[in-house]
């Protein structure tokens, strides 16, 4: 599966311009695009839902509800918008309305996903495909992915390519959980299959 992967990162990575947008926007040209294809991927091939950590506006979220609807699934999205990064009420409010026609099969926990709460809902969740894109630091990825390894599926770490130490981050928990894993420079974002995914 890691070459199914690795096809439609190669694939929808070719054009982004890693440059355009200053340093937050490289590799985020096609990025919706590579985790709706790896997203669908993860449905077709492995029990359970999505999980979105760090949601924003919804926009991805959107995209995310879209398959979960194709396939009878659900996405549970794990956001405190608190303030602390980007997500404050107003961010919420927009979020709320950008997902409005998806609210009967998303799970909204506005908690931190670093939380004992929020890392019970990670935890005690079935996710085929989980995105992490919560709390841009090392300590907080960090916890996200750990509390995301005992999954059975993909997992798709966000903001690789502008912050080094999450470069590092996700080389050493690749280490520590025997992930198989892939990451495109051109991509702000990497990729795992977890050690229960690559067992199925």
């Amino acid at each position: 599966m890691i070459q199914e992967i690795k096809k439609i990162v190669d694939e929808l990575s070719i054009n982004e311009n890693l440059t355009e947008g200053g340093r937050h926007s490289w590799g985020c040209k096609n990025q919706r695009a590579r985790l709706e294809k790896i997203c669908e991927l993860a449905i077709q091939n492995f029990d359970g839902d999505i999980l979105e950590i760090g949601c924003h506006i919804g926009l991805t979220t959107r995209i995310f509800a879209q398959l979960a609807k194709k396939y009878n699934r659900k996405v549970v999205v794990v956001d405190p918008w608190n303030g602390q990064q980007e997500g404050n009420q107003s961010v919420y409010e927009a979020f709320m309305h950008n997902t409005s026609e998806y609210h009967d099969i998303i799970d909204i926990n506005r908690v931190s996903s670093f939380s004992d709460q929020g890392k019970n809902i990670i935890k005690n969740g079935s996710f085929a495909f989980c995105w992490i894109d919560g709390l841009h630091t090392y300590y907080a990825c960090s916890q996200d992915i750990d509390s995301c390894s005992g999954q059975n599926g993909i997992l798709a770490v966000d903001d690789l390519r502008w912050l080094p130490e999450l470069r590092q981050l996700f080389d050493e928990k690749t280490r520590q959980y025997d992930f198989t894993s892939y990451y495109n420079d051109n991509c702000r974002e990497g990729y795992y299959i977890t050690k229960n995914g690559e067992q199925q």
